[in-house]
């Protein structure tokens, strides 16, 4: 695992990774790993052979407080009918100690549409249960937001057929024709003890903008990065040439998202949408480990990272924190973020988990807090000052990041892959730009690629690389011992 064995192309740095990994699980002083909860995730009644390799992006999905969820129940032939009254029925086999997993809620059209019923039924060989039932009503001020349920499965155990019913009034006289019903309930999950060695789980965090040499493990003389510096040169792997494939957002997070090159990964605009956009045919990551049974959550700042872009595939819950009066705007806020994205990640830790993390926090405009501003020298030029600014928010973010892995270590059982990289970089006019979008230079092609998984990888490893955004998606696979798909670039 060490020397130049382990440098090179970008194929010989993801083998190499996996090596650590591989190593660690044939050694008798790695830690056994505990039983997991079994998940089978229940698809959307109509869809799953309709789209390609397991993909769920065209999936119906209904949007409630921030949160975008794959739908249960959506549309339908009769517009009266489903309005009204709305039902969905699945066929499964229920095995001991197993429970279902849910949620609710309802899509408001008008004052008086604020009031519907949800009843799940089970009908099996010993007769018909109601397992739940609620009459949700919503305020005016209370624009609606999902709920979640968790319900017992004992005593019904075997082939049992689930009903799913709303029940609610639909928009009033006059409005547009198509509009969809009251009541939602998300995809559901069923949940049985564990069966098999648990899978670890993965933390993927995506620090906009974040150029590499602006941190101490890339060489920066500045204290920007302390905590980082400390954990991963003693605890990770750092690629020391790390590259993006693109120069902006979108681009950047399709690839990370993908495994395949911009060109590829994305469509051109349409009439639905004005901007390039992810294919619905791509299999992104969360996809593949959505049927791997993992649990998958996305908590993004919005912008160009948005379930309008296609971005929402695969997670069970894809939150989109937008600012009130500009969703396209790019002012971070680590700290919600984060603390967010962490309650969910304790929420789920009886099964393995994918959690994606995205923050704004070190993109313009630049606005650390106080306590971490970089002072400029009188008189500074423009770009001297934002220079100085962007390394006051890479500091404000790396105590953000300390805390998020300092929490999964104490508090989420099991082993943890922490991967932190970035789309893109950003320049200060070294190159007579500033910003990122139209200048292909290391300033804003060069990112860091950080491995955290005490247990799964060696610490206080350097790879020299090179290593790509796009490799990360096989890389993270192999890691956790999943298949990696076909045709990734």
């Amino acid at each position: 695992m060490g020397g130049k064995a382990c440098t090179g192309s970008r194929g010989t740095v993801a083998a190499c990774v996996v090596a650590a990994f591989l190593l660690c699980h044939t050694v008798s002083a790695c830690r056994p790993a505990p039983e997991q909860k079994l998940l089978r995730l229940i698809d959307e009644v109509w869809a799953a052979s309709r789209f390609a390799g397991g993909s769920t992006a065209l999936y119906p999905r209904v949007y409630l407080g921030e949160d975008w969820r794959v739908v249960l129940v959506k549309g339908g032939k009769s517009l009266t009918d489903n309005l009204r009254r709305h039902h969905a029925t699945l066929e499964l086999s229920v095995e001991r100690g197993s429970s279902l997993e849910f949620g609710y809620g309802i899509q408001a059209w008008a004052e008086e549409d604020r009031r519907a019923l949800f009843t799940v039924t089970a009908r099996h060989s010993g007769g018909s249960r109601t397992l739940f039932e609620e009459r949700l009503a919503i305020s005016e001020d209370d624009a609606g937001h999902w709920r979640d349920a968790t319900i017992p499965l004992a005593g019904i155990e075997g082939n049992v057929t689930l009903e799913f019913m709303t029940q609610g009034k639909g928009p009033r006289r006059g409005r547009t024709k198509g509009a969809g019903p009251l009541g939602h309930f998300s995809a559901p999950v069923v949940v049985t003890e564990g069966r098999r060695p648990k899978r670890p789980n993965l933390v993927l965090v995506s620090l906009d903008t974040l150029r590499s040499d602006r941190l101490g493990l890339y060489g920066y003389h500045r204290p920007t990065s302390p905590n980082m510096d400390r954990i991963f040169s003693s605890e990770g792997v750092v690629v020391e040439r790390a590259l993006s494939e693109a120069t902006d957002t979108l681009r950047g997070h399709a690839t990370m998202f993908t495994g395949l090159i911009p060109s590829t990964a994305l469509a051109a605009p349409d009439e639905k949408r004005l901007t390039p956009f992810i294919h619905p045919w791509a299999l992104r990551l969360a996809d593949v480990l959505r049927n791997a049974g993992y649990r998958t959550a996305a908590f993004t700042e919005n912008a160009w990272v948005q379930a309008y872009l296609g971005f929402a595939a695969g997670f069970e819950s894809f939150i989109e924190d937008r600012e009130a009066e500009d969703q396209m705007a790019t002012s971070g806020h680590i700290a919600d973020t984060f603390t967010r994205g962490l309650e969910w990640l304790e929420q789920h830790r009886d099964s393995p988990a994918f959690l994606f993390l995205h923050s704004y926090q070190v993109h313009a405009p630049y606005t650390p807090p106080e306590e971490h501003i970089f002072p400029s020298p009188e008189g500074a030029a423009l770009a001297k000052r934002e220079s100085d600014l962007y390394d006051g928010e890479i500091a404000y973010t790396d105590a953000w990041v300390a805390t998020l892995i300092e929490t999964i270590e104490a508090r989420v059982p099991g082993d943890t892959i922490i991967v932190v990289t970035s789309d893109h970089g950003e320049e200060f006019g070294e190159h007579g730009g500033r910003g990122h979008g139209a200048q292909v230079v290391g300033e804003v092609l060069h990112v860091p690629i950080l491995f955290h998984a005490p247990g799964i990888l060696p610490g206080g490893v350097r790879r020299q690389g090179p290593m790509s955004v796009a490799d990360l998606m096989p890389t993270m696979l192999e890691l956790m011992g999943l298949p990696v798909p076909q045709g990734l670039d």
